[in-house]
């Protein structure tokens, strides 16, 4: 599973594992500027991921966060368009809907990523030590984008497909 966090300068990406579902192993990960050349090192080592699963901002927060919602909504589309061209099934994930989902309801003031990163310490086997940012949340929509999968049997992943 690929997991990608895009972003208007910067996109995360991480490719777990989930060969055992319960305890996916973190397998490649990082941030960079042009998702491309995840996508050439993927073909190259002849890796194929069941499923890519992008963080697709869902609604607009606040005022003063619109320019980059829009921004960064814009650069997942460019991203979903670009893994369809390669021929990979892709699932579109809200931000907030897979945050909910992996460490459920915050409150305010709550540091939700912290929490995220606490889970997916606990959950993914050989999950780095230190990552950016970009590749904690690419992990967490791996995550979230796989149990999905499983559900609905997308990309060949589990249950049937109607």
């Amino acid at each position: 599973m690929l997991g990608i966090d895009p972003g208007p300068s910067k996109h995360g990406w991480a490719l777990l594992d989930f060969s055992t579902p319960n305890a996916p192993v973190w397998f490649l990960g990082g941030a960079c500027e042009e998702i491309e050349g995840v996508f050439d090192g993927l073909d190259a080592s002849g890796t194929r991921p069941a499923l890519v699963a992008i963080e697709q901002p869902r609604a607009l927060h606040n005022p003063m966060a619109n320019g980059p919602v829009i921004a960064t909504a814009w650069a997942g589309g460019i991203v979903v368009g670009l893994a369809r061209s390669r021929g990979f099934e892709v699932v579109e994930v809200g931000q907030n809907e897979w945050r909910l989902a992996l460490v459920g309801h915050s409150r305010a003031g709550d540091n939700v990523d912290h929490k995220v990163e606490a889970h997916l310490r606990r959950f993914v086997r050989q999950f780095p030590t230190r990552s950016s940012t970009h590749a904690r949340d690419a992990a967490g929509v791996a995550c979230v984008a796989y149990r999905a999968a499983r559900m609905h049997g997308l990309g060949g992943i589990g249950g049937q497909r109607a």
